[in-house]
């Protein structure tokens, strides 16, 4: 038997790495602020904005001081319903990317204005805080969504204590977001203090080309909105809130074209109720092995593979040359179920996680087999015989003595449980229009 190849480092001339499907975006932890200058300069308004650890605490701040703003808010426009999946309003359940078609942005605002004296000291004259939340809601095999805001104005002091008129435009269609286009996108509003704002828009997609073309993949990043000063007695400010993501494609075949959030991370359901055996020994492999692919908890994501790289895994770990061999046992109890075993495996051909594949999502070298015989090897057998194929085949018996650094397993499954587990991969990258590269998890239950 051929051992594990496990490769050594790569030559300095190598290829470039491919760029992974992003699993998570991180997202500023600092405020960052902006000035605009008034004539004469000694007169600034400036505008800061926290996230992450920092908008906790700025949270907790203005709602020590002004719990009455969070329960009394006065809305001064229709109101558009946040989505509760995005968690808002709690800094330690706030979700940016909680669903594959759902973006979520929460941030923090000051607007502050102070003035220079003679003497060289700043005096801060006027302060007002905000709190802004967006979502964008894509769909499947739509390439249109709805961008939702909500502003709540929070304590206004100074020279901003009565707050400031504003006009906020989607990023749609600006440099932020080129290839997206959005009609009626301005908005005027006072940001008054204790009042809330909100406010939809219909955005669409544009640069999509047809299915068999290149392009056929548009990134949807930076989207939100600009909030610019509506008064013409003041400094002139504005800040972009841009912190929703999405992506549009026509990549899958046979498929309409669609949007999702590319860093919420799909799960593959795979039921033992529906596919026995074949839902096994995938659960044996993530509890077993070190791998641990698809496993949320602890684990790593599967990564999607396509194109004809996933032909040749499949060839190795069940093709001519990779030793396997029919059990004649197993094959004798499938005949009443009018079915036959199967050469199985797990990762799937099509990931990137395969055993034969000789670099990972990354394009970094990792260890590989050259057959599926260096895998663990499972065999299916028979418990009821109630007639239910995956009820009656729902075990695995382990062939050997694994050691648990396998890089696959193999297994010998009923043929319709292994393409029903096929035909649920090709689901669930249909249903969340998941594409090569993209990560996913997977849940045997």
């Amino acid at each position: 038997m051929a051992s594990v190849v496990i490769p050594g480092a790569a030559a300095a001339d190598a290829k470039p790495k491919a760029p992974a499907s992003p699993e998570k975006r991180s997202t500023p932890t600092q405020p960052v602020t902006e000035c605009f200058d008034e004539t004469p300069k000694r007169h600034r308004i400036c505008v800061r904005g926290w996230s992450g650890e920092a908008a906790a605490r700025r949270a907790q701040q203005v709602r020590r001081r002004h719990p009455e703003m969070f329960r009394d808010a006065t809305r001064e426009s229709a109101a558009a319903v946040e989505p509760a999946a995005c968690g808002f309003g709690s800094p330690w359940t706030f979700d940016p990317d909680p669903e594959r078609f759902l973006s979520c942005g929460e941030l923090w605002w000051e607007l502050f204005a102070y003035e220079t004296n003679d003497d060289g000291t700043v005096e801060i004259t006027g302060s007002l805080n905000l709190n802004n939340r967006q979502w964008n809601g894509y769909g499947r095999t739509s390439t249109a969504w709805t961008h939702g805001l909500t502003i709540r104005v929070l304590e206004g002091r100074g020279t901003l204590a009565t707050g400031s008129p504003v006009v906020i435009t989607s990023l749609c269609g600006t440099a932020a977001g080129p290839n997206c286009r959005v009609a009626d996108t301005a908005r005027p509003a006072s940001l008054t203090p204790g009042s809330v704002h909100s406010f939809e828009w219909t955005e669409e997609a544009v640069g999509l080309a047809p299915e068999s073309a290149e392009g056929n993949v548009v990134g949807q990043e930076n989207l939100g909105v600009r909030l610019a000063s509506d008064d013409a007695s003041g400094t002139p400010w504005e800040f972009d809130d841009n912190e929703l993501w999405g992506r549009c494609d026509n990549a899958l075949g046979g498929q309409p074209p669609g949007c999702v959030n590319p860093y919420a991370t799909p799960t593959m359901l795979v039921e033992r109720v529906r596919y026995g055996a074949a839902a096994e020994m995938i659960a044996w492999a993530q509890q077993n092995l070190e791998g641990a692919w698809g496993v949320e908890d602890g684990g790593r994501p599967l990564h999607r593979l396509t194109g004809p790289l996933s032909e040749d895994n499949r060839e190795i770990m069940c093709g001519r040359l990779s030793g396997f061999v029919r059990d004649p046992v197993l094959d004798a109890a499938l005949s009443t179920y009018n079915d036959q075993d199967t050469c199985d495996e797990f990762p799937f051909a099509s990931t990137y996680e395969s055993g034969p594949m000789e670099e990972d999502v990354n394009g970094d070298d990792k260890p590989y087999v050259t057959t599926g015989a260096q895998c663990a090897q499972v065999t299916a057998y028979q418990t009821a015989s109630t007639g239910d194929l995956p009820t009656d085949f729902a075990r695995v018996r382990v062939s050997g003595d694994p050691t648990g650094r396998e890089l696959c397993i193999r297994g010998h499954i009923p043929g319709r449980l292994n393409s029903g587990v096929g035909g649920k991969y090709i689901a669930t990258i249909n249903e969340f229009r998941i594409l090569d590269r993209d990560a996913f998890w997977l849940t045997v239950q």
